[in-house]
């Protein structure tokens, strides 16, 4: 797992022109290397946006 230093961005008080997309599902467990579930995307989304200082995004989606 990288630092979360590796995932900050500049702050360039841009943020209402970024359209921010991102993905989950992909795990690290060999026995559900996808995983859908609520539970996971909702901790997926709260690290997502740890990670970028908070805001919003706007589109979200399971890897395929």
């Amino acid at each position: 797992m990288k630092p979360d230093s590796f995932y900050r961005f500049k702050k360039t008080g841009k943020r209402n022109e970024i359209f921010l997309a991102t993905k989950f599902g992909i795990t690290m467990n060999p026995d559900k290397l996808i995983n859908g579930e609520p539970d996971y995307a909702k901790k997926c989304i709260d690290e997502s946006l740890r990670r970028l200082g908070g805001g919003s995004i706007y589109a979200f989606s399971t890897e395929q």
